[in-house]
């Protein structure tokens, strides 16, 4: 198996930018997403993996950079099985794509407070419904969207027994 198809390998051989995506899921069950900073577009918190770093510590310095919310005011809840990737229709630096590891977090704080001021990613942000996402947010990420949220569906949407 070569490193592209090693879901738990996440070495970077293949020019593909490493990073975390974080969906925040509140106590109503609805889900935290944000607009982008020069853009009409809204997306999910993410970022890259520092040299050093494990996915999950990349999570709580990204999630607090870029909305405010310390580790201490949310419980981790899934982590996706596999590693996630989608291309850049663009240049960014000298990557052509990202490879994600996604983290369904649950705000536990009533508290907690939204701050943009530190990565400057966000200017603003919206509670949404459990599949509003899919097609409300970047286009080229859509498929990686579609993916965490079905695998995640379980932890957050509720079924009723069927009698």
């Amino acid at each position: 198996m070569n490193k592209r198809q090693n879901n738990t390998d996440h070495n970077n051989t293949d020019n593909y930018r490493l990073g975390v995506g974080i969906i925040i899921v509140n106590k109503a069950g609805q889900l935290w997403l944000g607009k982008i900073t020069h853009y009409q577009q809204w997306q999910f918190p993410q970022g890259g993996i520092e040299e050093g770093e494990t996915p999950e510590q990349a999570m709580y310095r990204e999630l607090f950079e870029e909305t405010g919310i310390k580790s201490h005011q949310i419980k981790i809840i899934a982590e996706s099985k596999k590693w996630q990737t989608y291309k850049y229709p663009f240049s960014f630096h000298e990557f052509v794509g990202a490879r994600q590891k996604w983290f369904l977090v649950q705000l536990i704080d009533d508290n907690a407070v939204i701050d943009y001021s530190l990565a400057k990613e966000f200017v603003d942000h919206r509670w949404v419904s459990y599949w509003y996402p899919i097609r409300n947010v970047v286009y080229f990420k859509e498929d990686v969207y579609r993916k965490v949220l079905k695998e995640f569906s379980r932890f957050v949407i509720k079924r009723k027994p069927k009698f």
